[in-house]
């Protein structure tokens, strides 16, 4: 204890023997020796801060005790500033922390290692922000004003600029905190107006300057934004001021700008609009949008419903050609053609409207476009007979009809009438009609009907249409007089018909809500309120809505939600009445129909011989898969496989000498991919009897599940199959129908069949006959006044007279399900054949979600529109497509311009918007050649609540008849119509004038080098000009130029093309070659072999025959007369049309 005493008081005099030194030094910093606390004694002890000195920048700059500013610019990395505790001594270890106001401004980061008496300032972004420097204890506190340079954008320019077209936008700088767009800070500030007058101000257009023109104002007051045309571009804003640049980006919307004419003078089918009578307001138009004289409109385009545009317009005989809506119409004091006052708006006959609206894409003389629309008010279309049937009922013609109209109109009685055809999906007229099989014959366009004939015809409405029918005829007097008319006939809804479902062996239906809803609008014209229905018995199916049991008396508004449940073991046809109501309380009556099948088991049987093979149909476990869950087949994978001493199952063994692959349990195999289910087939050993069983499961393509039992019979058998009718005796033909539409059969598919089961071509078959509830086969349907019956014991072959393709099936009234017609045959080499047509026939008038197409040949774009009218009740948002079409029907693409220009092929995995990016309606569907037929491909939509169900889009490719552009095209083939009638769409060719195509005419070289470009939409790339007969100002100079340089075209030596000469077949077929390899399409060279079936091909020019050869082997060329090459004739326009047209739908 003494020690440590002596410790403590030891170390007291040595600190007063120090603090006695110290006070001298202390006194004198202090400056006057004192202090206001006491004299002698101004000592801080360790740890006190009096204060903080900032330092470390030059820039930094004290405003006062506590305060400092700094300016800094965007472009520096970081600086590093000091704070010194103030007294030093002793004050290392005190902690000090910096912070930002504003972390997009500047941000401020301590260097942990100083304990914070350093940090690093770092500029983020144009603006002002305080940096707080703070002690430990909070007690010590400095502020730094910061201050970066540049400019910064209000939240609305951030977000982009929208303009209309010809209309601009002001940007004004100036403090954001009162309204103003854009700000300046530090340096920049020198750019405001006020500023100094070294700073300059610009605006400059990034991208799509053609889109936008921005401007400066000289005294820097402000920027102005003006909408060129339609698109999107970026703008760029700099400042220049103190020696530094600094800029800003802002995105620019051009939307259209709409002007509209309101035509109120009237336009009717008899007396339409022409635009010469409206060509200088729509010039005024053009002034008052761009400040321009008017040059030329495109886009015209009007919704089919409301009518048709012509271009050349005479009268209902000579109505000109269609106007094309890629084609320029150019004003009338342009020294080219075509001109706007040659455009004429022939009303729909059939419209119900007060307006029609016709949109077009003005351009100025300037280059300004503006978005235009004429409003022309329709004169009600005056109809001579009216007539009145109901749905699918016929209706008879009467003479006196027409001739009290002949009497009206001319004031002499009538001699004939000649009828103009309705549409197909409408109906049609017949002669001495009794039933749908016995008629005497249909009308046609050129018929003459009599006074007296006129009594023996009849209309026949199309099953499932309802609504008008506008017929129009030339009616002749007994002087010869002519005067025209109009059949109108309404087919009304019957108000007790029915509703019809089929379960296909499911044993449920949910009633569909559009079914109703348009039942409703047939029956009434009125908007669907409720609907009441009676339930079925208890022994036939239960009624539910939402679930819950429904009763007699119940109104149910949302019918959609209505679900039929089948009895256990019931099937037939259930009625359930129904009593319905619009919303003014109209009541209207009608029946549900539900077709309930038998659901017994679903196995598929084949028979086989010992030591033989029989090979597994792909189509059967389709039907299988359909008839279990409703899609489509994805894939099957067994789950057992047969004893190994009867036989195996083999992937890809085609002969007995072949090894292939045995099946293996468990393995998927798949219905459109490898490995495929059409490739498997079973092999018996010697010793094969009795009954084979092999279990399998199945996917649909939507993931939906089921079972089977494939069933495997030891001899030749009959084809007995399973109780759904999907197994086969061999080889299965497959083809599906709705409703009553026929199936015309295809002796190709029957000689795929035969050449897959035989490995030799067809010979000929013979038809087992459907019941008569099924339907019936007919040949040679429609091409005599009586249909003949096909007979089982005719022979039908591959061609010829007898050819399998002129035989038809005819599906019964009202039936539905999987017909299946047996038949037998032979190979050519004599081998058996026995297999199984199945046509799998869907009921008629259930739409459901089908989406609809028909087209000529032309492409087919999707329309969002349509998705929302098929889905019913479902409010769809988005679209996947579940299937694609098959490669030998045509392609689907997006944003599809040409064979080189498109974004994509279509997918299956891409969700399509009907809103937005990437859009439904961007889809273009392009038939392939010569195809004709439905094409179908499932899809998946998804409602706006997540929820999902699933549809088909139909597009059905018929055969053209006549083409609607050009009059000097009858006598040529459909492929010839067909390929004139798309080339013509995509804006390849004009015609000659006058509606004239000039099939029969050669074509010159260097049209057909403008043909390639139109059609692969080549960009001009040959500035050079390589040929010295080819001259720069030509219409086809370019065009030449251009292949020239990608090598499509080398010319005929010496420097020259000859342009106007004309081009032979084979070297049209060399540069089709040369095109589709410049367009990334594979088009090899063929061989000697691909063109030996010519009785001409040893007189193609060695240097083409690479390229014919190729193009035979792809089915490219067509053949001139008695099936020749032809190669050193010249090229026809006929034949370029479907050489081009084969090409382009490769």
């Amino acid at each position: 204890m003494k020690k440590s005493m002596a410790r403590w008081l030891s170390l007291l005099l040595c600190l007063a023997m120090a603090f006695s030194l110290a006070s001298p030094a202390l006194a004198s910093a202090g400056g006057d020796g004192g202090n206001q606390e006491g004299d002698g004694d101004d000592i801080t002890p360790p740890g006190t801060i009096t204060g903080l000195k900032l330092g470390g920048d030059i820039r930094l700059n004290s405003t006062g005790e506590t305060s400092y500013e700094l300016k800094l610019e965007p472009d520096e990395d970081s600086l590093q500033l000091t704070a010194t505790p103030e007294p030093e001594n002793g004050n290392d270890g005190v902690r000090i922390s910096w912070s930002s106001n504003n972390k997009e401004v500047v941000d401020v980061q301590a260097i942990s290692s100083t304990n914070g008496h350093s940090a690093t300032v770092i500029p983020k972004g144009p603006g002002t922000a305080t940096v707080r420097v703070t002690t430990d204890n909070g007690n010590i506190e400095r502020t730094i004003a910061v201050t970066v340079s540049g400019i910064k954008l209000s939240d609305k320019l951030k977000a982009g600029i929208s303009v209309k077209e010809n209309e601009t936008f002001t940007i004004t700088p100036g403090k954001l905190s009162e309204g103003k767009d854009m700000e300046y800070f530090g340096n920049a500030e020198a750019a405001y107006p006020t500023g100094s007058g070294n700073a300059t101000l610009s605006a400059s257009v990034v991208n799509s300057k053609l889109s936008v023109k921005v401007t400066a104002e000289a005294d820097r007051s402000k920027i102005t934004v003006e909408g060129i045309r339609e698109d999107t571009a970026t703008i760029r804003i700099t400042v220049q001021a103190g020696g530094h640049s600094y800029s800003v980006e802002i995105p620019v919307t051009v939307t259209p700008n709409k002007a509209t004419i309101h035509y109120t003078a009237g336009a009717s089918p008899s007396d339409p609009l022409k635009f010469s009578t409206i060509e200088q307001q729509i010039a005024q138009q053009c002034q008052t949008m761009t400040g321009d004289s008017l040059s030329y409109v495109t886009g015209l385009s009007v919704p089919t419903a409301q009518g048709t545009l012509y271009a050349g317009w005479q009268s209902a005989e000579n109505t000109g050609m269609g106007v094309g809506s890629s084609l320029n119409y150019y004003a009338a004091s342009s020294k080219r053609g075509p001109y706007l006052s040659d455009v004429v708006f022939v009303p729909n006959p059939s419209f119900n409207g007060e307006t029609a609206s016709i949109t077009f894409t003005g351009t100025a003389s300037n280059g300004r476009t503006y978005r235009g629309e004429i409003v022309v008010t329709l004169k009600e279309a005056s109809t001579d007979l009216t007539i009145t049937t109901k749905r699918a009922t016929p209706v008879k013609l009467a003479g006196t009809l027409f001739n009290e109209a002949c009497q009206r109109e001319t004031g002499a009685p009538l001699e004939y009438v000649i009828f103009t055809l309705p549409p197909a999906s409408q109906g049609a007229l017949y002669s001495g009609y009794k039933s749908e099989l016995d008629y005497t014959a249909k009308v046609t366009a050129n018929d003459q009907y009599s006074l007296a004939a006129l009594d023996t015809l009849t209309f026949v409405p199309n099953e499932d249409f309802v609504g008008t029918v506008n017929i129009r005829y030339f009616g002749y007097n007994v002087s010869g007089s002519r005067y025209a008319g109009e059949l109108v006939v309404k087919v009304e809804q019957g108000l007790d018909d029915s509703i019809v479902y089929h379960d296909n062996g499911s044993g449920r239906v949910t009633f569909q809500a559009y079914d109703f809803t348009s039942f409703c609008r047939n029956a009434t014209g009125g908007d669907f309120a409720y609907v009441s229905f009676t339930p079925p018995p208890a022994s036939q199916g239960t009624l539910t809505h939402y679930g819950w049991p429904l009763t007699s008396d119940q109104q149910v508004y949302a019918p959609g939600a209505v679900t039929f449940a089948a009895a256990q073991g019931f099937n037939g046809v259930v009625r359930i009445p129904f009593v319905g109501y619009d919303r003014t309380g109209r009541q209207y009556k009608g029946t549900v129909q539900i077709h309930v099948q038998s659901t017994g088991e679903s196995d598929l049987a084949y028979y086989c011989a010992p030591g033989s093979s029989v090979k597994l149909v792909a189509a059967d476990f389709n039907s299988l898969c359909m008839a279990q869950t409703g899609e489509r087949l994805h894939y099957i994978a067994f789950q057992s496989l047969p004893d190994h001493n009867m036989g195996a199952l083999y992937h890809n063994r085609t002969s007995s000498g072949g090894l292939g692959t045995r099946a293996k349990k468990d393995t998927k195999y798949f219905q459109g991919a490898v490995p495929y289910l059409s490739n498997l087939s079973f092999w018996a050993t010697e010793k094969f009897t009795g009954t084979l069983e092999i279990p399998f499961t199945g996917s649909s393509i939507s993931g939906k599940t089921f079972t089977g039992l494939l069933t495997i019979r030891s001899g030749s058998g009959s084809g007995a199959g399973s109780s759904s009718g999907v197994g086969t005796n061999g080889v299965t033909v497959s083809y599906s129908t709705t409703g009553r539409e026929h199936v015309l059969f295809n002796a190709k598919d029957f000689d795929t069949a035969c050449r897959s089961a035989t490995n030799s071509a067809l010979s000929y078959v013979q038809f087992n006959l459907p019941s008569s509830g099924q339907g019936i086969l007919y040949f040679d349907y429609h091409t005599t006044e009586a249909p003949t019956a096909v007979s089982s014991s005719t022979s039908y072959y591959l061609s010829g007279e007898e050819s399998i393709s002129k035989v038809s099936f005819h599906p019964a009234y009202g039936a539905s399900g999987v017909v299946q017609i047996p038949f037998s045959g032979a190979a050519i080499d004599g081998s058996d054949l026995q297999g199984v047509v199945s046509i799998n026939v869907r009921a008629a008038g259930s739409s459901g979600t089908t989406v609809r197409y028909t087209t000529f040949g032309t492409p087919v774009k999707l329309s969002a529109s349509d998705f929302f009218y098929a889905a019913g009740t479902n409010q769809p948002v988005s679209v996947r497509l579940d299937g694609l079409p098959a490669a030998s029907t045509g392609k689907m693409y997006y944003q599809y311009v040409s064979p080189t220009q498109y974004s994509w092929q279509a997918n299956t995995t891409t969700e399509y918007s009907l809103n937005n990016d990437p859009l439904v309606s961007n889809l273009t569907f392009i038939p392939k050649a010569g195809y004709v037929g439905m094409v179908s491909i499932p899809y998946a939509a998804t409602n706006g609540d997540g929820t999902q169900y699933s549809g088909e889009i139909r597009i059905t490719v018929n055969t053209p008849t006549s083409s609607s552009q050009f009059d000097d095209l009858a006598g040529f083939n459909a492929q010839t119509l067909a390929a004139v009638n798309f080339l013509y769409d995509r804006g390849v060719v004009n015609g000659m004038g006058n509606s004239k195509y000039g099939p029969g005419l050669s074509i010159r070289r260097g049209d057909f080098c403008l043909m390639l470009c139109r059609a692969f939409r080549f960009e001009s790339g040959g500035s050079a000009m390589p040929f010295s007969d080819v001259p720069g100002n030509a219409y086809y100079a370019n065009a030449v130029n251009t292949l020239s340089s990608m090598g499509v075209v080398n010319g005929t030596g010496s420097n020259r093309f000859q342009p106007d000469s004309p081009i032979s077949r084979q070297d049209a077929s060399l540069m089709i070659q040369r095109t589709l390899k410049t367009a990334g399409i594979s088009a090899e060279n063929g061989s000697a072999e691909d063109i030996a079936s010519y009785p001409d091909a040893a007189s193609v020019a060695s240097y083409a025959q690479g390229a014919v050869s190729g193009l035979a082997r792809m089915g490219l060329i067509p053949t001139a007369g008695e099936g020749r090459l032809a190669p050193a004739d010249p090229l026809t326009r006929a034949d370029m049309a479907v050489l081009l047209h084969r090409a382009m739908t490769q």
